[in-house]
C-alpha cells in the first residue's frame, strides 16, 4: 500500500538520521562523556547491588554517613552501568549511554516529523542537541532520556486523537521511576494534559474523558511506587528540590546568560514566532511550556527537559506556523533503506570505539595518578576530600568524607563542609578531631591546601596539577 504524506512523517528523513548518528558519535568519542565523576560512584553502586543481590537502604560507602538512610533512586541505571562496566569497561559504558541518547533522538525525530515539516523538525532537533551538550555525561538521566521521549510523545499523541493514553503505557512510568528521579515531571505532564482534555471536551462527554484520564493517572502513580523504595521513592524528587544546599551544585545553579546558553535561542525563537507570526497555541500547552521555562531558568539541568518535552508538547499546534501549508514538502523515500543505513553507521561507530577502547583520563574529577601514589597504609584511614572527588574514591574502594549525593548528606552537613573547605580553623580542627582524619585529597587551589601546608604535624605526600595529598605524620610509616 502506498504511503500517504502523513504516514511518511512518521519516519525520520536524512536530517534525523544525521543528527542521530552525530549524537551517538559524540557520546562515544567526546571527552565530555567522562566529565563528571558521579559516573564512578554510580558504577560502584551498581556493583554493590549486583554483588549483594539487593538494593541498599543505608549508605555503604562514606564513613561519615555509615548506617544513615539512603534512597538510591537510580538503582536500575546503576545496575545497567555496572553490567556495562563488567562487560567491557568504560568502552561499554559509553556505548550504553550513546545508544540511549541516539535512540531518544531517533524517536524524537519520528514524533516531530509526524506534526512538523522536515526542515523545522531538524532545527528543533538541532536545538535539542545543543541543550543536550551540557548534560552529555555518562549518567542516569541519559538512560532515562528515551523513556522521557516515549512517554511525552505517547501523551501528546493521545491528545491529538482525543482519547486517553493506553494503559499499556503505565509500565513505562515504572521503568522511569527506577531509572531516574525525573519521572515526577512525567506525572505532572500527564495531569496537565488530562486537564486540557477535560476542559476541551464537550460538556456531555467530560465525565467519560475524566474517567479515562483518571484511571490512567492513578495507574501511572501506582506504577511510580513500584520501586525498592515505595512511597519514599515517589517523594524523593520533592525532598531533593527542597534541599537548600543544592544551589551550591553546578547543575542545580541558574544558567549564566553572560555566556552562550542554548535556551536563549529557544526563548528568542518563541518570542519571535509570537511577534512575527502571531502564533496562537492552546492555553494549557502554553502553561506547560512556561513551567518548563521556569524550571530551566531556575536550574541549568532542566534545559534539556525544556527542549525535549517543550518541543514535543508544542509540535502539533506549532507545525502550521513553522511551515505554511502552501509551501511544498519533500518527504523521505524508502524508510527501510534509511533504517539500514542508520544501523550500519551506528554499528561502524561502535566497532571503531571497541577497536580503540575508551579510558577515563587523569583529570580534575578523577586524579588517578595521585591516587596511585597514595601510601597503602592510608587507604583504610579516614580522609578529608573535596566534594567532587568522592566518586573516584568510592570507585577505588576508599570510603570518602563526602561525595556528590547531596540528598544523603543534607543541608546541615553540607553547610558544615563548606566552612571546612573554606579553611575556617575552628571548623577544620573540629572535623579532624571528630572523624580522626588521617589524610586529605584536595584540589591544588583549595584554601585548605595552604592551611595543611602550614601545620607542623601534617606533611604534603603528593601533588600534581589535579590533586594534593596531605597526611598526618603519625599516620605514615616511620612518621
Amino acid at each position: 500500500m502506498a504511503e500517504t504524506a502523513t504516514d511518511q512523517r512518521r519516519y525520520p528523513g536524512a536530517g534525523g538520521l544525521v543528527l542521530t548518528v552525530a549524537v551517538f558519535a559524540l557520546f562515544l568519542f567526546s571527552a565530555r562523556t567522562f566529565a563528571d565523576s558521579d559516573t564512578l560512584w554510580h558504577i560502584a553502586a551498581g556493583n554493590w547491588i549486583l554483588d549483594h543481590r539487593a538494593v541498599p537502604h543505608t549508605d555503604p560507602f562514606a564513613f561519615t554517613t555509615a548506617g544513615l538512610d539512603w534512597t538510591p533512586h537510580e538503582w536500575l541505571a546503576e545496575v545497567a552501568f555496572a553490567l556495562a562496566w563488567r562487560a567491557g569497561g568504560f568502552t561499554f559504558v559509553v556505548l550504553l549511554v550513546g545508544a540511549a541518547a541516539a535512540g531518544a533522538f531517533w524517536m524524537m525525530a519520528r514524533l516531530l516529523e509526524r506534526w512538523v515539516a522536515p526542515l523545522p523538525a531538524y532545527v528543533l532537533l538541532l536545538l535539542t542537541l545543543l541543550c543536550l551538550a551540557p548534560a552529555m555525561l555518562a549518567r542516569p538521566h541519559v538512560l532515562a532520556l528515551p523513556v522521557m521521549v516515549a512517554w511525552t510523545g505517547a501523551l501528546v499523541a493521545a491528545r491529538e486523537r482525543e482519547g486517553a493514553p493506553s494503559l499499556w503505557l503505565t509500565p513505562l512510568m515504572c521503568l522511569w521511576a527506577n531509572l531516574h528521579g525525573g519521572f515526577l515531571s512525567g506525572l505532572v505532564l500527564a495531569a496537565a494534559l488530562a486537564g486540557e482534555a477535560v476542559l476541551g471536551a464537550p460538556a456531555g462527554q467530560r465525565a467519560r474523558v475524566l474517567r479515562g484520564w483518571a484511571v490512567f493517572g492513578l495507574l501511572s502513580l501506582l506504577a511510580a511506587t513500584l520501586t525498592p523504595h515505595g512511597i519514599a521513592g515517589l517523594l524523593f524528587p520533592v525532598r531533593m528540590m527542597a534541599l537548600d544546599s543544592k544551589r551550591r551544585i553546578d547543575e542545580w545553579a541558574a544558567p549564566n546568560f553572560q555566556s552562550f546558553e542554548p535556551m536563549e535561542i529557544i526563548l528568542l525563537g518563541a518570542l519571535g514566532l509570537g511577534l512575527l507570526r502571531g502564533v496562537r497555541l492552546p492555553p494549557v500547552r502554553v502553561l506547560i511550556f512556561l513551567g518548563l521555562v521556569h524550571s530551566a531558568l531556575s536550574h541549568t539541568r532542566f534545559q534539556l527537559q525544556l527542549a525535549v518535552v517543550g518541543f514535543l508538547v508544542l509540535a502539533p499546534s506549532l507545525g502550521p506556523y513553522l511551515w505554511p501549508a502552501h509551501w511544498p514538502v519533500r518527504r523521505a523515500g524508502n524508510r527501510r533503506a534509511e533504517a539500514g543505513v542508520l544501523v550500519a553507521l551506528l554499528l561502524a561507530l561502535a566497532l571503531a570505539r571497541m577497536a580503540e577502547p575508551a579510558h577515563w583520563p587523569d583529570g580534575p574529577n578523577a586524579p588517578w595518578r595521585a591516587l596511585a601514589q597514595l601510601p597503602p597504609a592510608l587507604r583504610t584511614q579516614p580522609v578529608l576530600n573535596e566534594y567532587h572527588l568522592g566518586g573516584v574514591l568510592i570507585f577505588s574502594g576508599i570510603r570518602p568524607f563526602i561525595d556528590s549525593r547531596a540528598d544523603l548528606y543534607r543541608d546541615a552537613f553540607l553547610a558544615e563542609y563548606v566552612d571546612i573547605v573554606n579553611a575556617r580553623p575552628e571548623r577544620v580542627r573540629a572535623a579532624l578531631a571528630r572523624w580522626g582524619i588521617a589524610w586529605t585529597f584536595l584540589e591544588p587551589g583549595a584554601p585548605l591546601v595552604a592551611w595543611f601546608d602550614a601545620q607542623p604535624d601534617w606533611r604534603r605526600v603528593y601533588a600534581d596539577g589535579f590533586a594534593v595529598i596531605h597526611a598526618k605524620r603519625d599516620a605514615l610509616p616511620g612518621g
